[in-house]
């Protein structure tokens, strides 16, 4: 199926002044919710309804995100959330959650912290978010001691 993203009656020129004006409504492709749902296409439709649907999908729960790495294998996708205080010592680690076992390559992993009202991300000079080789998430005091009111941590990852 070819797509045509610019076409000419997206583009005015006014001669007078070379003012060059693009219509840029109809460069970015949408993903049509009517898809047909034929016995020939309903599999290859439902893998796609499925792999949007998991790409904004957030949980405590580990999720297959519907993508693969380079080494073609499975990304998951696997939320912390901890409301209640948490302190923060120096030189001290605290382990925040057994996180996931099994663990190969650690993609991604960010979050925030509430220290009193305000939101930091979750490595600083202060401290630092890490997981260790048996899956457990902890978070290191590496200056001043701190408490924090909620820590959230999205991690994305494949395993082994």
């Amino acid at each position: 199926m070819a797509v045509n993203l610019i076409n000419s009656n997206d583009i005015t020129i006014s001669q007078n002044n070379a003012d060059i004006q693009l219509n840029l409504t109809k460069q970015i492709p949408t993903i049509d919710s009517t898809i047909s749902t034929s016995s020939t296409n309903g599999i290859e439709n439902q893998a796609i309804t499925n792999y949007v649907n998991t790409m904004n999908e957030y949980s405590t729960s580990e999720i297959d995100t519907g993508k693969k790495w380079v080494d073609n294998k499975p990304i998951y996708r696997k939320c912390f959330l901890k409301t209640t205080s948490t302190n923060i010592g120096i030189g001290n680690t605290t382990i925040l959650s057994g996180f996931a076992a099994g663990l190969n390559t650690i993609l991604s992993m960010v979050g925030t912290v509430d220290l009193e009202g305000t939101y930091y991300a979750c490595i600083s000079k202060d401290w630092n978010t890490l997981i260790d080789g048996s899956g457990n998430l902890m978070m290191t005091g590496l200056g001043t001691a701190r408490t924090f009111n909620k820590i959230a941590i999205v991690v994305e990852y494949t395993k082994n």
